[in-house]
């Protein structure tokens, strides 16, 4: 695994003297930092010119190219600079598999099928892709998650180095601590969403499938880097329902589904990404992985009641339904997941034969993809291009993305390792670069209350 986005600050750590005295570093960061500023000038003083750096939308109105849907074009500096970080054959893959969707939809509307959300089932492919990349995952530890729980369980094991009492003692916490941990958490989260109103299988299932997702997705921040994924509304509750229907789940089941919408809406918003980052970082610099999570554990406490504050502050400080609110803080989270609970329990969906036919396939196909990988050294595809294919975070950075591999390969091609490690600090600088520039802005808009338009920051993802 290549954790892209903890790569940056290891580069800065461990390379210090030669990272901060390259000119090609500066060069990224002037031309990262530079998109940034003049768009923030340009809020400030209209009559200044602005850089379209952010995502713009473009679609075709002639049929059958308009089945394909908007297509976004953005130019982030941040996102040349993490795509040039991506294995070129993951990058590769990401763009190939984008427009491979796009075919397929315009394949569809050619054969009949214009129902958005229907046939070729793109979004249902993904999450059939999910299960088939869980399985990958588990299946790849399954020597070493036997060995976890044998230790965990102080069952003894044939190898004696496992047998020794301080074998996990470099880990995050102690096997036994993870493990009992999973299983004391996992039942908390199943008897509150029971008192909730869920029944006890049922909450078990919805959790289950939020639980397979949530790996996945940390596999792919820690394999792809990127910053989104999205994975629009094709959680668990999408799932269960697709697969058997509304009717099958009680009203109230309904209910806790629509009070859970703020973790199936999207799936770019799980704190274990960002854990994994922390532990990668403390690996390659040798910090105490122990030490981390005792700080992981503080900052979760904290940031938790943090956030109920400030949630409930903003609300009441500013007027949730004021013109001062705009955006999904209004309506992603205040009338969309009700207007979907009334859907549920005024039309009732029956099961769809189709989604669930889709689930299957993206599953044996992720598996047929992950097993030409693993068997042939050539074979071009990652199964994880398939899999966010139909994610629409991911979708509109398919130019940077592609940029980035184009320059990758030519580098390695006819440069080589010398010249990929000479060109490196030109790219991380673009990410430094704009995400300077951006916490500027926010600084100077939160203390003299310019109140600055998302779109002028790093916003559109």
């Amino acid at each position: 695994l290549n954790y892209p986005i903890a790569e940056i600050p290891v580069q800065i750590i461990t390379e210090k003297r030669a990272f901060w005295h390259s000119r090609f570093l500066w060069a990224g960061l002037a031309i990262g930092a530079t998109g940034q500023l003049v768009n923030m000038i340009h809020s400030l003083f209209p009559e200044m010119p602005s850089l379209p750096i952010g995502v713009q939308y473009y679609h075709s109105d002639t049929f059958p190219w308009s089945a394909a849907g908007n297509l976004p074009i953005c130019s982030f500096p941040f996102a040349y600079g993490l795509g040039f970080l991506l294995p070129t054959q993951l990058s590769f893959s990401v763009w190939f598999f984008m427009f491979f969707s796009r075919a397929e939809l315009i394949g569809a509307a050619t054969a009949g099928y214009t129902d958005w959300g229907k046939f070729p089932y793109i979004a249902q492919q993904g999450v059939g892709a999910i299960l088939g990349m869980f399985l990958t995952i588990v299946y790849s530890a399954r020597t070493h998650l036997k060995e976890v729980f044998k230790i965990a369980f102080k069952r003894p094991s044939k190898d004696p180095i496992l047998n020794s009492s301080d074998y996990d003692s470099d880990e995050p916490m102690s096997y036994r601590t993870a493990v009992f941990g999973l299983i004391a958490g996992g039942i908390g989260m199943v008897a509150f969403a029971s008192f909730a109103g869920m029944r006890v299988p049922t909450a078990m299932l919805f959790l289950g499938i939020l639980f397979v997702i949530v790996i996945v997705v940390t596999r792919l921040r820690a394999e792809l880097g990127l910053p989104t994924f999205e994975l629009y509304q094709v959680g668990a509750d999408q799932v269960m329902q697709r697969f058997a229907g509304t009717n099958a789940w009680k009203p109230s089941e309904l209910s806790v589904m629509t009070l859970f919408f703020w973790m199936t809406r999207t799936h770019r918003q799980f704190p274990m990404g960002n854990q994994m980052d922390a532990m990668r970082i403390g690996r390659r610099t040798g910090s105490s992985l122990s030490s981390i999570t005792k700080v992981i554990l503080l900052t979760t406490l904290f940031g938790t009641l943090a956030a109920f504050w400030a949630f409930l502050h903003s609300n009441y400080a500013v007027g949730l339904e004021s013109a001062k609110f705009r955006g999904p803080a209004l309506w992603a989270f205040g009338q969309d997941p009700w207007g979907r609970l009334e859907g549920w329990l005024s039309s009732p969906q029956k099961p769809d034969a189709g989604a669930m036919g889709a689930y299957v396939f993206g599953c044996l196909f992720t598996l047929f993809l992950a097993v030409m990988r693993t068997r042939f050294i050539w074979w071009p595809f990652h199964p994880a291009g398939y899999l966010v294919a139909g994610s629409f975070g991911l979708f509109r950075l398919w130019l940077p993305i592609f940029v980035s591999w184009f320059l990758k390969v030519m580098i390695l091609r006819y440069g080589g390792l010398r010249a990929y490690r000479m060109f490196l600090p030109f790219f991380i600088g673009l990410i430094l670069g704009e995400f300077s520039a951006g916490f500027l802005r926010t600084a100077l808009d939160l203390i003299f209350h310019l109140h600055l338009p998302p779109e002028s920051g790093i916003g559109g993802l």
